[in-house]
């Protein structure tokens, strides 16, 4: 894929939506990448951080992101000309947290396809998502860079 007009893609809004964290997801989560640590695991733990409720592993603001905003990463690129069996790639993630993620919130997610940076035989797609909590608030924002080669 070779994006030929950059501002095609360049500030496409997703279509946004909700995301619920359930239990069993979040402990899915930690168990698939090995986050053996308490703090995602038990309630006691999310006290001591103030929350209320089981706290979340972080990484899981990927997934809240992708579904929560209506998108994912193929909606995000639809339309366009993409070989996906020869070269998508997920090339970094950054994230700013605003407060803890809990299991039994209900995140509302936004994004964009913030910037195109084209290369000689690939191009860099940055996706920004924006997450809030049910009453509003800031929960976190999260950007993810895909490579795609041409």
């Amino acid at each position: 894929m070779s994006v030929d007009n950059v501002e095609d893609v360049v500030g496409r809004q997703f279509p946004g939506g909700e995301f619920t964290v359930e239990r069993w997801m979040a402990y899915l989560w930690a168990d698939a990448t090995r986050n053996d640590d308490d703090a995602f695991r038990h309630e006691e733990a999310a006290k001591e951080v103030g929350a209320d409720a089981q706290l979340v592993p972080p990484e899981f603001g990927m997934h809240i992101a992708m579904e929560g905003s209506g998108a994912g990463i193929e909606g995000a690129l639809e339309g366009l000309d993409i070989d996906w069996e020869s070269g998508v790639f997920h090339g970094e993630q950054s994230f700013t947290f605003h407060q803890p993620l809990v299991v039994g919130e209900t995140y509302s997610v936004t994004g964009e396809v913030a910037d195109v940076e084209q290369k000689e035989k690939f191009d860099i797609l940055s996706l920004d998502y924006e997450a809030t909590d049910t009453q509003g608030n800031p929960a976190f924002r999260t950007q993810t860079r895909i490579i795609i080669t041409h």
